[in-house]
Parts: C-alpha cells; structure tokens; sequence
C-alpha cells in the first residue's frame, strides 16, 4: 500500500537521479512509432483515436456531473442561496430525459405493432436499446444523470457511441460505486415505469429492488480490488478514520495554546509561521481558500505491483493544485510507517533549517492523499505553501495527468538514501534511482505481491468462495459448461472416483487427454488428493507412452477412447492399448513393459466409433464419477505441503530428448496467478485457450492463470483447430486469446481468406503469444484484425514452471516485438558465459540465459545427472537454473532472447543466429513460415540452411533463388543460405507440442537430403 513520507521540506523535487553509461556506451531510447502516436488525417488508426477521446470526454464528464448533481442535493437540503432552484432544474432535466427515451421506444414498439402486428426489434431508438439491454437501468439511470450522456446518445457519431459503450463497460463498478458513494438517488428517476410492460427491454423492478450492501463514512474508504470486489482500508485490525480538517491536541505539543500551523494566533498577533499567502500575497494572515481539484474526482483502486493507489477521474495539467494535505497532528512519529511532515515554509525564521510544523500520521486517520503511490517517475509533488491563515501541504502536478492514470509522488534521492524501504514502483532498482542503466546482465523482478504459501486446491476453495456463480470453464466442442462451484463439486467427485481405484498422495496418474471438461475436473481432483499429474501427448505412440509411463512407474493412465490430433481424423487409441496390456479382455489388468500401471481409465469421446465394453482391463471414465450430490463436498484433509511434487511435465525436445521436469504446488500455483496479474486478467474476463492442456502453455499460462483470477476459460476443440478457436472468440464475447505464432498465422489465413468473418473480435484485448518469437508483421496484423492490443509475450521453460520473462499489456510495441518482457516478482537472472557459466556478461551482450527463484523445477525425475548440468549453483549457494537459451538483456532490463545455444550457427568461426535471418525472410511476401539450421560444411564447419513453406501465390512461386537474393539485400553475405529446402503443401514443419519446430530433426533432414542429392 502506497505510503506517505515525512520529508517535505519545502518542497519534495522529483528525482533528479545520475544516469550512468552503460559499458561506456549511450543509452539507446526506445523508437517512438510516429505513425501510431499520430496516424495519417482519415485513416482507421485516426478515426478511431479521436473518437476514443471524445468517448473519454464523455465518461469523464458523467463523473463531474454526478459529483455536482449530489452537491448541489445536498446543498439545497441545507437552504444553501439558491441552490434549491438549481437541483430543481436538473433533476428535471434527467426525469425529461429518461421519460423521453421511454416514450418514444414505446412510440415505434406501437408503431412497429400497427404495421407488423408483432413486436420486432426497434431500430429508430436503438441506442436507447442497446444501453439498456447491455448495461442494465440501473446504469442508465445513473448516467442519465449527466448532461454529457444525455448529448451523446443523441448526438454522438456511431464510432464514438461505440468506445463510449466499450468505456462505461470497462468503469461500469467504477461508475456504480461513485454514484453510490455520493448517495445518488438514481431509483426516483424510474421507479415510477417500473409498472408498465416495455417488450424486448429487461424487467427493471429487480435492478431496483437490489441495493448494494456496502456502506462506508466516505468516498474514499472504499477500495476497488483487482478481482472487482470492494473493501474498505483498515490499520491494525481496525477501520480507518476520515477527516476533513485537522485535529490539534494541545497535550500532545507540549502546552502549546493553538494549532502551530496558523499564522496568527488568537490575540490576532504574528505567529511568525510562514510568509505572503500564494495566491493574494498579504503577508498578514488572510481569507483566501484553494478549493480541491482532484478530491472528489479520484477513486481507489488496487494496482498489481504497488497496491491500493490513487485512480484520477479527469484531467489535470501541470501546476494544477490538486488538494490540501490534511491529517492528524502529531509531534512525532510514532507508528511503523513514514508520515509526512508539515515544515515552516517562511525563509526568515530559521535561516538553512526547515521548522517542523508537525507530522501528518495518515494511519488511522488522514484522507485519500494517503494512497498516492511512491514513484521514482511521479506526476504530483508534496509541497509546503502558505495560503489564507495557515500554513498547508498541496499536491501539486507535476506534468499533466491522464484519465484514469494512478497517481504517483516523489521524495527526492535523498529520501531513499535515508530510509530502509523499497521502491515499488516498477521502474528503479528499489533504490528510488531509476533503474534504467544496468551495468552487467543481471536483473531481479519486483519483489511484491507475496508469493501464495498455499496449495493449489486450498487456493481453488478460496476462489470458489469468492467465484463461486461465476463461469470457470466452457467446452465449447463438449456443449458444456461448469461454473467454479461446479467444478469444485465435480472434481471433489472425481477425487473420491480416483481414490476408491487407488490412487493417492504421490501416485504418479498419466492423463492422456485433448482440451475437454474431463481433463479441466481431473486436473483438480489429482491436485486435491496429492497425486502427481503427468500430461501426455494425445499424438504419442505406444513406444513414448511406454516410455513415459515405464521412467515414472506411473500407477494409472487417463486417456481418451479417440486421439483428435490437428488437421488429422481421430485415432483410435485400442491398438496403443492393446500393445501396453497383456490382454484387455483380463478382468486383472497386466502389463508387461509398464509393471507399476494398475488401472487404466477410458473417457469415451468416440461417439460410438470405439466399444470398449467387452474390454474388462479398462474402468470407464463415468463409472467412477459420482452424481450424488454428497459426494461434492470437500474432501477431508490430506496433508498436503505447497512444496511437493504435484505435476511432472515432459520437457518440449527442441534440440534433444525430452525429459520429466518436477514441479510443486508452489511453484505452478504462483507462476499462474502472476501470469494473471501480468494480463490483467479479472472475473469478467473470458480466455480463449487453443494450446493443449498437455503442455505448460495451456495447463499454467491457461488453465491455471484464469483459475487464480475466478476469468472463465474457453476450451474451442480438443486440439488445434484454427476455426474453432475463431468462432469461439465470437459467440463467447472473449476478451483474450492465446497461441503460438503458427496459430497466430493460420488464424489470420482463415480471417484473411474470409473463411471466417472479420465481425466479432470487438472484446478481445489481451492474450498470450509464446512458443517463439512474433516477428512484427505478425504483431501488427494481431492487433489490427483480432484487436490484440493489449498481447503479452511470455518466455519461459518446463523446468521454470514455466514463465520467467513477460511483457505488460502497455509495454511498447517495440518491446513486445523485439523482447519477451521483464522477469516476473521473485525472479532473478542473468545472462552468463555459455563456456564459463561464473561469468556475467556485460549489459546487451549475448549469452546463455540463466534464472533463479521460487518458479525452480525441483528435479528432473530420477535424473540426477541431468539435473546437475542444468541446477548450478553458484558460490553464494544459490542454485541458477541454466536454459540452454541465448539471450541478452538491455540496460532497462528487458530480455530478448536470440535462439538456443545448440542452434547457433557457427561458419567458419563466425556466429550466425538462425532467428535474425528467420525474421528476415518472413517479411518476403512469398514466405508463409521458415526455420534456419546449421548443417555440417566441409570448408567453413557449418552451413546455413533455410527450410521454407511458401505462400500460395498462384503461378508466381518463390524460388531458392528468390530466398537467396533477399537475405543479400536485406543483411549480409555470410547470412545466405547456402542450401534452401522447401516444404510440400500439405507437408508441416516437425513440432513440439507447445508448437516449437524441432530444429534437430530439420538438420537431420538437411543431411539425409544432402546424402541422397550426392548419391
């Protein structure tokens, strides 16, 4: 929680913090993209910028109107001159305005009627329509209330009428709990319709009826949370006070007659405090009053890094003073914070030392200047003023500020130098002193919020408390839905299922599944029993399965009757049965290749395609789920520790064989809720999940991620499928989408090709894109078409749990494109030689990326020796995850990573990285995707390689030639490829399940084909 400071000393500079040089170079400022700062005159981009702003005009002004339409109440309630006359008029205006709405929807309804003979859809009135069947009367009413509402709906253009929908939607608790705050009396206006029929509006006698159970002393006691909860501040167990003025405890000041900051005293003498007032410039004590700009136009909020802070309701421009600090006066500090210190600002007194007035102790009293957040980059100042008769502290701007911009505040270098406490505010090092110039490739992420000291299912009972009614998972090929009540009750199910056929705490349970609610319920139902997860890849063979389930000495195995693979008609999974057990017709299953297998447990998704009845080895999925409604309840205690091994994830095998990475409660737990915090994902969010469950990407970035935050999760297809995915993101309203880039590229295909309609991605805003790196025309059409503004970039591995690097939603598009973002809370790396692992390089030079924290795999199953090549520690003791992955960090610690150690290129002793010239290929027009490999070359060593899938485009075909030419132009000679490989249409690139092409297989392929060119 932001905190104030007892520095002010006539005036609290901003930081005035030294930039250093980086390795004896300039800092390189990120590009500042003109075009999108300031579009060509009548573009989409254009358009759609000033309309924004004319909706944020709007929304902004239905805040000050309902701040002034509840002054203007209460001050007609007090006979204030001629404020009676005044509401009068403008309750009149709003009870006009709403019965004007009515009466002429009704009048086309009539209308509609007498030509049609039945209701139809309204189009005369339709925005009168679509507010109130969207948002609701309640909202209505309330905006109804503001005179720039009520000219907006008539008025406005269609764009502009469309943002300003999309604003009220996103500020809609916002604006509910402002009004409520301020006791609009929003029912009288349409209380009196409530009795008439209005066809096709929602009934408004239950909007009516319902009255928001919170209560508060005032506006600013009331805190929206990240979730979209309210909750008041509290301070050792207690509520918070709020006061208006300050209080002056006379035994408190060592006798003193009178509150020190006046500038008189009570015989109408000098007290010799402070100088000429600001604003009239009387040097004697004066009437003059600075009335509050910001006080009843900000709200608090809960911020994901820096805590509850304050949220701005308008505009304010530089000089503008904002308030007056006001709290209780006390001669010392004597609480475990910092308050703030009101000095003497006269010069003449005590010349080169500041006269503490008194101490602000905003704990258990004070006021919302509290809440304003210590930064490094502040918009707003303390500073020490004289104004009217006493001497007071103003919150000044320091730069303009934006709407519904968390304000920030400055204390100075000297402040931090000072006090034990750590800037949070997600720019400096801690220190207060901008963090913007590394010295060497290490780095650290924040250090808050705290990590959750919890096991998963505990965590889950906790969302489901808070959730419960909400929509926790849709499968969409399924038909089905469960809400996060039901799917706690199904998974408890389930549980008891799994446990009365043996499975318990520590069992090792292969879960053989595409994206389905089986898979959503028995995710849960192992976590909450202590069995260990171990996904598999619906597309493995009966040798991998062997395998995999042989390493782990599985127990039981949970596959699906059929394997739906991409773009491939459905498997049947019998003949991998019957090679794993003896004889399926056994009522005793046995198994020769995995002897710790005891049970194998079949979802039928066949849809009578496959009979497994007469197969008395296998125990159907249904037999074992309960319907009785008792056996939903909670689970009885299991002693479980947040820090067992409770997933087991083989690893992807870019370069070489996968391996089965051991993850905790702990670590996935948190990797997922701040992969939530990142995206700013809330209960109203709805994410659309195409990569599988089998993999990190669906199971933490997905599943676990909305699970953390009570957001649903939309589940298109069991496997990839890219019109699925699409219309999924339509009918179900997503406001996030995740993929790989392969998916990224077929989704567009389709939308670019009108196989899918451009209609429909309005609500998308956020989302994921991992795997590999998204090249920037990628980027661009994402947010173009799809409207994924607001992308994220992840970077991680299975044995990190898996994010370690990730993008903000308002990251620049450079850094979204060119990085994967800054380390999550509690992470650490650095970028090492890839020889000597002790050495750290310099900032932005290339080298093996390695990280630490809580996110570390504890092992890599029964693996020792392979665990110590990539768990070292270092001489501290401290153990660095080693990944394998090139990367390089800039000096404001973002990570870019340039492709994996064992990929690099390395031609006659010169480093090539594949990904420099993969990016530079995918900008030729003739080039749908590409990989680049070394191959082996008897005169430089190695050879670059290029593997192309061309792009469709009619007679006109890219050649070797073509592929070749362009890298000349584009880079340098020693980038081309000597040896350029296509792929056939129907022939796709060898891939992991996370959608990584296996480089090690191209080069593989490289060399077969070289050999049988020779021969």
């Amino acid at each position: 929680m932001a905190q104030t400071r007892n520095n002010t000393i006539k005036k609290v500079n901003t930081p005035n913090t030294t930039k250093k040089k980086a390795a004896g170079k300039a800092i390189t400022r990120p590009k500042v993209d003109m075009n999108k700062l300031f579009p060509p005159w009548g573009s989409e981009e254009a358009l759609n910028q000033t309309a924004n702003k004319y909706a944020t005009d709007i929304i902004l002004a239905v805040y000050h109107d309902i701040n002034t339409y509840c002054n203007i109440e209460r001050l007609a309630g007090e006979n204030f001159y001629n404020c009676q006359e005044m509401f009068f008029n403008m309750r009149t205006f709003t009870e006009g305005f709403i019965e004007r709405e009515i009466a002429n929807y009704m009048a086309c309804v009539e209308s509609f009627k007498a030509e049609h003979g039945e209701f139809q859809r309204v189009t005369p009135n339709s925005r009168f329509l679509q507010f109130v069947t969207g948002l609701g009367w309640k909202m209505f009413a309330i905006c109804a209330h503001a005179e720039a509402f009520r000219r907006g709906i008539k008025e406005a253009d269609d764009r502009t009428w469309r943002f300003m929908l999309q604003k009220i939607q996103e500020n809609i608790l916002s604006i509910e709990v402002y009004a409520h705050n301020r006791s609009l009396k929003w029912r009288n206006m349409i209380w009196i319709h409530q009795g008439y029929p209005m066809p096709g509006l929602p009934d408004m006698k239950p909007e009516i009826e319902t009255y928001m159970q919170w209560k508060v002393d005032h506006p600013h006691h009331t805190v929206i949370t990240l979730d979209g909860k309210l909750k008041e501040p509290t301070y050792n167990g207690k509520l918070q006070k709020h006061i208006d003025e300050s209080i002056f405890d006379p035994k408190k000041w060592r006798g003193q007659k009178q509150d020190p900051t006046f500038r008189h005293m009570p015989d109408g003498s000098s007290a010799n405090v402070g100088h000429a007032c600001l604003l009239c410039g009387d040097p004697a004590s004066c009437d003059c009053r600075v009335a509050s700009r910001a006080g009843e136009l900000v709200e608090l909020r809960e911020y994901p890094e820096t805590g509850t802070g304050v949220r701005v309701l308008t505009r304010f421009n530089r000089g503008d003073i904002l308030d007056l600090f006001v709290g209780e006066l006390l001669p010392d500090s004597v609480e475990d914070v910092y308050p703030l210190s009101q000095c003497d600002d006269n010069p003449h007194t005590t010349p080169n030392i500041a006269r503490i007035l008194c101490t602000i102790c905003p704990h258990e009293f004070g006021n919302w200047t509290r809440y304003i957040s210590h930064s490094c980059r502040p918009s707003t100042s303390f500073i020490t003023r004289t104004i009217g008769n006493r001497v007071v502290c103003t919150v000044e701007a320091i730069r303009d500020i934006m709407p519904f911009e968390e304000l920030t505040v400055g204390y100075g270098d000297m402040y931090w130098k000072n006090k034990e406490f750590e800037c949070r505010c997600g720019h400096c090092d801690g220190s207060g002193t901008e963090r913007g110039l590394l010295t060497e490739s290490y780095a650290r992420g924040p250090s808050g919020p705290p990590l959750i000291e919890s096991t998963v299912g505990d965590h889950f009972a906790k969302i489901v408390a808070e959730c419960g009614d909400r929509t926790a998972v849709i499968s969409k090929h399924q038909n089905d839905r469960a809400t996060y009540s039901s799917l706690d009750a199904r998974s408890n199910a389930l549980a008891r299922g799994l446990g009365s056929v043996g499975v318990g705490k520590g069992e090792r349970v292969g879960v053989m599944l595409g994206n389905s609610m089986e898979y959503a319920v028995a995710t849960y139902a192992l976590f909450k029993l202590g069995a260990i997860l171990v996904p598999l890849n619906p597309s493995f063979n009966t040798a991998q399965v062997i395998a995999a389930l042989g390493h782990l000495e599985a127990s039981h195995l949970l596959i699906s009757a059929e394997s739906n693979l991409p773009r491939k008609k459905p498997r049947s999974n019998v003949p991998l049965l019957d090679d794993l057990v003896e004889d399926l017709q056994k009522s005793n299953l046995e198994s020769a290749s995995v002897p710790s297998l005891k049970k194998i447990i079949v979802v039928d998704n066949s849809q009578g395609r496959v009979d497994i009845s007469s197969y008395k080895s296998l125990t159907p999925y249904a037999s074992i789920v309960s319907q009785i409604t008792a056996d939903g309840r909670p689970l009885p205690p299991q002693n479980l520790s947040p820090h067992e091994t409770v997933n087991i994830q083989f690893t992807s095998g870019t370069t070489s064989m996968p391996k089965a990475a051991c993850l905790s409660h702990h670590s996935i737990l948190n990797n997922g809720s701040q992969i939530g915090d990142r995206m700013l994902l809330t209960p109203n969010d709805i994410v659309c999940c195409p990569p599988p469950l089998f993999h990190c990407f669906g199971s933490i970035l997905g599943y676990m991620a909305t699970a953390t935050h009570g957001a649903a999760i939309v589940f298109p297809s069991e496997s990839f499928n890219a019109r699925a995915a699409l219309e999924a993101v339509q009918e179900e309203k997503c406001t996030a989408l995740h993929g790989v880039p392969t998916m990224f590229l077929e989704q567009l295909s389709m939308i670019e090709m009108k196989e899918i309609s451009s209609e429909g991605f309005q609500h998308l805003r956020t989302g994921i894109a991992a795997g590999s790196s998204i090249p920037s025309e990628i980027m661009k059409k994402l947010h173009k078409v799809l409207n994924l503004t607001e992308l994220t970039i992840c970077y991680g591995m299975t044995e990190t749990s898996p994010v370690s690097a990730m993008t903000t939603t308002d990251d620049p598009i450079d850094k979204r494109i060119y990085s994967v973002g800054k380390l999550m809370p509690h992470v650490e790396a650095k970028i090492v030689d890839p020889v000597n692992k002790k050495d750290i390089l310099p900032i932005e030079k290339r080298g093996e990326l390695a990280v630490s924290g809580y996110l570390l795999m504890k092992e890599y199953w029964a693996a020792p020796e392979k665990t110590a090549e990539v768990m070292i520690a270092d001489e501290s003791g401290k153990v660095w995850m080693h990944t394998g992955d090139e990367a390089s960090m800039s000096p404001d610690g973002y990570i870019s990573i340039t492709g994996r150690i064992k990929d690099l290129i390395i031609r006659g002793g010169e480093n090539i990285h594949p990904l420099e010239i993969e990016n530079c290929l995918l900008a030729h027009d003739g080039v749908a995707d590409v990989s680049v490999v070394g191959i082996p070359d008897v005169r430089y060593g190695e050879a670059v390689a290029a593997f192309v899938a061309a792009r469709d485009q009619g007679s006109k075909t890219v050649t070797a030639e073509d592929i070749q030419q362009w890298v000349r132009e584009k880079l340098s000679n020693h980038l081309i490829p000597k040896h350029v490989f296509f792929l056939g249409p129907l022939e796709p690139f060898p891939k992991t399940a996370s959608g990584k092409i296996q480089k090690f297989k191209l080069r593989e392929k490289a060399i077969a084909l070289l050999a049988e060119g020779a021969a």
